[in-house]
């Protein structure tokens, strides 16, 4: 993709600013849980919600990257939720931004997320 001109995929959405450009797509979450040992859904054995976080794996000084709105840096994981429930579906949205002043080419990172019981 770029800033200007060119086709947006399917479910993309290209914003453009005075000195950026953002790129964002909508996404779902369905976090499940069992426990192996007695078979029990998480929901009867701990707590009906999670925290979901997120993650950078590499460094990027240059471009934003955000999910549902929240900050992504790879030095520490940002919560995107305090009170997730368990298998519902929750949508979120990515969304990179990429400031002109960045130099033609790809922008390839990869966000982990991780689920923790309330």
């Amino acid at each position: 993709m770029r800033a200007f001109g060119g086709t947006v995929p399917p479910g993309v959405t290209r914003t453009v600013g005075a000195s950026n450009w953002t790129i964002s797509t909508p996404f779902d979450v369905k976090v499940t849980c069992s426990n192996l040992l007695t078979l029990l859904p998480c929901t009867l054995l701990i707590t009906p919600s999670y925290i979901l976080t997120a993650q950078l794996q590499s460094n990027d000084v240059t471009n934003t990257w955000k999910v549902g709105g929240v900050v992504l840096t790879s030095s520490t994981a940002s919560t995107v939720t305090n009170s997730g429930t368990y298998g519902a579906v929750t949508p979120y949205t990515f969304a990179l931004t990429i400031p002109f002043s960045e130099s033609s080419g790809a922008i390839s990172n990869t966000v982990d997320f991780m689920s923790v019981c309330n």
